[in-house]
């Protein structure tokens, strides 16, 4: 069989997704139809706890005894949302905890200015991205931090309710645990958990379309 003619199956995942957690966690919050996912408290939760996520990977941030500090790496990311956020963890004196910050991140109103960036994203990103989740999920491919981070954090939003393709919720908190990149990053997806007590709006409103399960 020539290269050609070989089966998609075969051949290599995607690499990790260029965009940022809380872009790529919208891209695969939306309905079939290409809508936005439906607004509610829990989706704000958890797109301030994506925020949080992608500083803590980018080294950004730290977390200590579940406070919040900034990391080693201090330089702008050029990302307005991202540094906006940073710039605000800077400006706080006061240690404030993983879930204070999350609340803190979810009244400051990202999503708007999240939503245009997903609009802007080339339908051939997007399912680049589906693709690349569903070889994580079908254990296919080894996560990267950044895959085990969004996998995690959909898991958290009640998104990846168990079909064919999708393995237990054990198993994907299992897969996101272990691939998590240091504690900051455990420590957040832990509290997002806990503080998603609305988990079951976003999943009932929202079909999560992975390509290839």
């Amino acid at each position: 069989m020539d290269d050609s003619t070989r089966n998609s199956s075969e051949q290599p995942a995607p690499a990790a997704s260029p965009a940022p957690l809380p872009v790529a966690l919208l891209l695969l919050l939306r309905r079939s139809d290409g809508r936005p996912a439906a607004a509610s408290s829990a989706l704000d939760t958890v797109l301030a706890a994506s925020v949080l996520a992608e500083l803590a990977l980018q080294r950004r941030v730290e977390v200590d005894a579940g406070v919040v500090a900034l990391g080693p790496e201090r330089s702008a990311l050029g990302d307005a949302v991202l540094d906006g956020a940073l710039g605000w963890i800077a400006a706080e004196r006061a240690p404030r905890s993983v879930s204070w910050w999350i609340g803190r991140l979810t009244r400051r109103e990202l999503r708007p200015a999240l939503l245009e960036r997903v609009a802007a994203v080339e339908p051939a990103e997007d399912e680049r991205l589906r693709i690349r989740v569903a070889e994580v999920l079908a254990a296919r491919t080894a996560p990267l931090p950044s895959d085990a981070a969004l996998i995690g954090l959909l898991d958290a939003a009640g998104a990846l309710s168990p079909r064919p393709g999708i393995p237990d919720r054990r198993t994907i908190r299992t897969l996101a645990a272990q691939h998590w990149a240091g504690p900051a990053a455990a420590a957040i997806l832990a509290r997002t958990a806990a503080s998603v007590t609305g988990a079951a709006v976003i999943a009932a409103t929202t079909t999560v379309t992975i390509t290839g399960m």
